[in-house]
């Protein structure tokens, strides 16, 4: 089966995170769920303009994944997708990446900060999250499609910086007056 084509430089087995053998499963699956094809594809769009500002490929980790591992927890649509879990019947669609509406990247030879800032002061597209995440030596750029929470709050333009093991630091006071809104919502 051909890979689908979503902009003029992703295809959906790169945001979709299948090898060409499991691509004709990934493609029958995602026919059955529209909502995140059509989240794959904007997310698309949204990673060309990126790719168009530094002129250069991304290294983009899937946009779609099953499940995600969060602060010790699972959250996902299919968490028997990922073998035997904790909280497997518990989980919610917490991380955008289960939608298809988030996916992690990295631009060789371009710092973290400046994609950051770009995104954050220059970019002018609409988009949910862009965060300048720092795991260990490991560093990425994870940008989303606005989208929403599972408590239906809007995810919309929010700057933030996270290192793994430490509270998120909110770039911009509209970001912090969100984050607070969101958690203290029931």
């Amino acid at each position: 089966m051909a890979d689908l084509v979503l902009t003029p430089h992703f295809k959906l087995s790169e945001l979709a995170g299948c090898h060409h053998a499991a691509l004709a499963a990934r493609q029958d699956e995602l026919a059955r769920n529209p909502g995140i094809l059509s989240a794959l594809q904007c997310l698309a769009i949204l990673l060309e303009v990126v790719r168009a500002q530094w002129g250069k490929p991304l290294v983009v980790s899937p946009g779609f994944r099953y499940a995600e591992q969060i602060d010790g927890k699972w959250y996902g649509y299919d968490v028997r997708a990922q073998g035997k879990v904790q909280g497997s019947r518990s989980y919610r669609p917490k991380s955008q990446h289960t939608k298809g509406e988030a996916a992690d990247f990295d631009i060789p030879g371009v710092k973290h900060d400046e994609i950051f800032e770009w995104l954050a002061d220059e970019c002018g597209h609409p988009f949910g999250q862009v965060i300048n995440e720092t795991r260990g030596a490991s560093r990425w750029i994870h940008l989303s499609i606005p989208g929403a929470r599972a408590s239906g709050a809007p995810i919309e333009g929010e700057c933030l910086s996270y290192v793994y093991g430490r509270d998120p630091a909110y770039r911009h006071e509209r970001d912090r007056l969100i984050a607070c809104r969101r958690w203290s919502t029931p």
